[in-house]
């Protein structure tokens, strides 16, 4: 998934948990949704891009999501509890479970390199199961935007400062 699938697909299923979990920071869900891509893509493609090419490295491990998590909790933090909530289900929507090398990292040792260089765009673009995501998520984000009246400028002020949904 790419921006809009990662934030808009995340903080749609924190807006589905709703009920179960509360006061819900939908600004950490949406950061933490990419954070591993935030670590991983500039670390794997760029820094390590002749040693090591792979934009899944250590923020697509269990081992990075149940550190946080237990941080979170640790330090009794709201936003980090919902920044590991965005990376929790970062994996999940990656289907990390597919990849175990890299989810359960470093049992099956270190990372590996692609033997191939995605290309992005034209995986966008020709991929249906890269652009529904994309779709789905930035129509939740516009529902968000137009039903909580993210249009009026005071409105928007005071979803940026409290990342609530009102």
């Amino acid at each position: 998934m790419f921006i809009f699938g990662h934030a808009g697909v995340s903080s749609l299923a924190a807006y589905l948990m709703k009920r179960r979990i509360h006061n819900i920071d939908y600004r950490y869900v949406a950061l933490g949704s990419m954070l591993s891509d935030i670590i991983d893509k500039p670390l794997g493609l760029i820094i390590l891009k002749d040693v090591l090419y792979n934009g899944r490295l250590i923020g697509h491990t269990l081992l990075f999501a149940f550190a946080l998590t237990v941080i979170s909790f640790t330090k009794n933090s709201m936003k980090l509890k919902m920044l590991s909530l965005g990376i929790w289900l970062h994996l999940l929507f990656d289907a990390m479970f597919l990849y175990p090398k890299t989810l359960l990292w470093p049992v099956f040792g270190n990372f590996r390199s692609l033997d191939y260089h995605p290309n992005f765009i034209l995986q966008l673009v020709s991929n249906p199961l890269a652009y529904v995501p994309e779709a789905v998520g930035m129509s939740f984000l516009l529902y968000v935007f137009f039903r909580h009246g993210h249009y009026r400028k005071y409105s928007l002020i005071k979803f940026l400062k409290t990342g609530k949904l009102e």
